[in-house]
């Protein structure tokens, strides 16, 4: 077995058959050619999915004890900062202003995005020229897409 998650599973109790399925669903299916690639990526998703929500419970379920008090090893509640915002900031403009403090506190005038540029302008055909000059697009990124079922 080369795979170190699979090596540390059987050291650490894990039953032998549950290691070699994960085997199994990891190598893409090696062990069963009959399987399509569209499959096995269906599988991995799967179990991707699977994993995902088990580690968000678990997680939860670890924090939930912290908070009650209970010591969880290996773990510590650790706090980060929220977002920052200005609930009304033309009240905070006006205070600065107020105290002296008004120049630079806007932004210069920002452009509107393209989709919006675009909607504005889509009947007048001299300004859809100057965007069509103005605007470029990047290359397409290449994308996988499954084009058979399982």
């Amino acid at each position: 077995m080369e795979n170190r998650l699979l090596k540390r599973m059987l050291e650490t109790g894990y039953d032998k058959d549950t290691v070699e399925a994960f085997d199994i669903i990891i190598n893409g299916g090696a062990a069963d050619t009959s399987h399509s690639p569209a499959t096995s990526v269906s599988y991995l998703t799967e179990l991707r999915n699977t994993l995902d929500s088990s580690i968000k419970r678990i997680e939860a379920s670890v924090l939930k004890r912290l908070q009650e008090g209970q010591m969880v090893n290996g773990y510590e509640v650790n706090y980060r900062s929220g977002r920052s915002s200005i609930p009304e900031p033309e009240r905070l403009a006006h205070r600065l202003i107020k105290e002296g403090f008004g120049e630079d506190i806007y932004h210069e005038p920002k452009l509107k995005s393209m989709t919006e540029l675009r909607k504005k302008f889509r009947r007048n055909e001299f300004a859809t020229n100057i965007l069509q000059e103005e605007i470029v697009r990047a290359p397409a990124a290449q994308v996988l897409i499954r084009t058979t079922g399982i």
